[in-house]
This record gives structure tokens, sequence and C-alpha cells, in this order.
């Protein structure tokens, strides 16, 4: 008798110079944005003010709204040989972005391994699904999906990598 599998772990990426400058512009904008509804409010015409109120209430959440969508999460989650991994944006919205059987790589090793170089120039496309602090080993997989080779990284847990040797042992190379 068979026992199904069922394994999903959480991992949050580093915030990259990119999304940090975005965050600050955001806040910068709405800063700006606001004084120069309430300045045109006050000096202008005066019976405004509540409505300028309103619409800087409403510019500091979108603000805040678009600040925490620039953060996202993977779930990686495994059913028996099903590998999905999720894409998680501001802890409400999932969007799958990688759905395949463990059985169909075609190559699972850490990104130290000494053939690295030769797996990443074969690949057609690189997915980077791991976390990017440093503190967990950097491991991947090759698979061919739609016509296109792709390489997926991911952050190590021993979790998942007993099942990708329980389903397909004869691509690991180390």
């Amino acid at each position: 008798m068979s026992r199904d599998i069922f394994i999903e772990k959480l991992v949050s990426p580093k915030s990259t110079a990119v999304e940090i400058i975005l965050r600050i512009m955001i806040i910068l904008t709405t800063i700006v944005i606001v004084l120069l509804v309430n300045a045109l409010a006050l000096f202008l015409a005066y019976e405004f003010v509540f409505f300028s109120t309103v619409i800087s209430a409403g510019l500091v959440y979108l603000a805040y709204r678009l600040i925490i969508s620039i953060r996202s999460e993977f779930e990686y989650s495994i059913t028996n040989d099903e590998l999905t991994v999720e894409r998680i944006i501001a802890k409400r919205k999932r969007k799958i972005v990688f759905g395949g059987s463990c059985k169909d790589f075609t190559t699972i090793c850490p990104i130290d391994d000494p053939d690295y170089l030769n797996v990443v120039k074969k690949s057609g496309a690189v997915y980077d699904y791991s976390s990017g602090r440093g503190k967990e080993p950097v491991w991947l997989f090759t698979i061919f999906q739609n016509g296109i080779n792709k390489l997926v990284l991911f952050d190590y847990d021993e979790r998942f990598i007993d099942v990708f040797k329980r389903y397909n042992p004869r691509c690991f190379r180390k």
C-alpha cells in the first residue's frame, strides 16, 4: 500500500534594490501629491478642504496597497510526484508559476555542482524561485516543458530532495 505524500514550504525572497527604490519613490510621490492637494485646497478654495482630506486618505491607502503588492513569496508544494510553485503576492493573491512532475526532471543538483555552467548553457529559460538570502543552499532542476528546456532554482529542503530521489533517482548529479 502506497502512502500519499504532501509537503509544502514557504520561501520569502530577499528584497532587491529595484523594489526598495520603487517603495521609496511611491512614498515620496504620495507625500508630494498629498501636500499639493491640501495646499491648493487651503489657498484657493477653503471649502474643498474636506474633499482634499478624503483624496489624501485615498492616496495614502493606494500607496499602502502598491507597497505591499511589490512584496511576493513563493510556496513550494509537492503532492506525490507533482511539484507546484506558487507566487503569493501581498499575502492575498496566489498565482501558479510552475507545475510539473518530478518524474520529468532531467537534472537535479546543487548550483555548486561542477557541471552547473553546462546545465545553464543547455537551458532555454531560467526561473529563480529561491530566496536569494544565502541561508540555505540553492538547488536546481531542469525539465523540458512546452518546447523549452527550463532551469528552475529553488531553496534546498531535504524533504523535497527525498521525494525527488524517490520518483526520479537517475537525474541526480550529486
